[in-house]
């Protein structure tokens, strides 16, 4: 019998059904995260992959238009519903997007796995677009 693949091959919709593989997921990409110095310039059009068909054409006619969901008003390049949902799964399983000081006055950021787990969720619920 095959070992579980790694985490980096798994599929995020079954990495999201177990917390010890989000945590996974967050130790592996805390530390591997893919270098986006060199990134260009992508205008928010081309990322929303929700509202793009693909045979342009409707099949039927006098159908009503079809209604496209709505981009997140901070982040266009991302669908407001899904991003929205991502933030509370993220919550609901205790990771905020927070910064404190400990008792000894040390900083603590919890903002990059809360980033991390969002970003998790957001590509969990693309399979199947739109």
């Amino acid at each position: 019998m095959l070992g579980e693949p790694a985490i980096y091959e798994m599929e995020p919709r079954h990495i999201i059904r177990s917390n010890e593989r989000i945590q996974e997921f967050l130790a592996y990409y805390r530390t591997n995260l893919p270098d986006v110095s060199d990134r260009p310039d992508i205008p928010d059009e081309k990322v929303q992959f929700w509202k793009m068909t693909a045979g342009g054409h409707h099949t039927r006619p006098h159908k009503k238009k079809k209604r496209f969901p709505a981009t997140h008003s901070k982040l266009p390049g991302l669908m407001a519903k899904r991003l929205n949902k991502s933030i509370d799964e993220t919550m609901a399983r205790n990771m905020w997007c927070v910064t404190f000081r400990d008792e000894e006055g040390h900083l603590v950021s919890l903002v990059f796995d809360c980033v991390l787990a969002v970003w998790l969720f957001y590509i969990s619920s693309m399979v199947g677009i739109p």
